[in-house]
């Protein structure tokens, strides 16, 4: 089953927001959306949807947990592998990524040299999240898929941004004239 994860992403955002800042009418819209009943919706829009706070909130809140839910163990388990393999690739030592930096480092543009930069806090980022991964496992024998989901999905999301920096640095080639290419 496939979810729009903008309105999953809206949803989380609306539930982490202070009450007082919380658009039950946006919320009132994605109840709409999801649950097809264009009755109690026209009814609460008329009512003021502020009127019906708990209710909304209780509904969010049950669509994002089902969500999340329905983020399957298999998913997730495939998703772990592949960060898995992502955080394996880190080099351990810093004389290691060191090796990476082009002999030409010092003459490249400012925007290149920020691709390098950005791709070592990419991987500084990964090893944090990796490692509370771990933690959530130790703390908890049973941890959810849900309480990983987040991790490993933005681990992934540090790697592919990651290779794209990379990739931007070790492919930027100077001419003999001193011009960017």
């Amino acid at each position: 089953m496939n979810f729009d994860p903008k309105t999953t992403e809206r949803m989380k955002a609306f539930l982490e927001a202070d009450q007082k800042d919380r658009d039950y009418r946006e919320a009132l819209d994605i109840i709409l959306r999801l649950s097809g009943n264009i009755y109690w919706h026209r009814m609460v829009s008329l009512k003021g949807p502020e009127n019906f706070a708990p209710v909304i909130e209780k509904r969010i809140r049950d669509y994002y947990q089902f969500r999340l839910r329905k983020v399957t163990h298999e998913q997730v388990r495939e998703m772990s592998h592949k960060a898995d393999a992502a955080v394996a690739e880190i080099p351990v030592l810093q004389e290691e990524i060191k090796t990476g930096k082009r002999p030409d480092h010092d003459y490249l543009p400012d925007n290149i040299k920020a691709a390098y930069i950005e791709a070592l806090d990419c991987l500084n980022k990964m090893r944090e999240l990796h490692l509370q991964i771990r933690t959530l496992a130790l703390h908890r024998a049973a941890c959810p898929d849900s309480e990983i989901y987040p991790f490993v999905k933005e681990i992934i999301k540090l790697d592919n941004r990651r290779l794209q920096c990379w990739k931007l640095y070790d492919t930027y080639k100077i001419q003999q004239d001193g011009t960017a290419r």
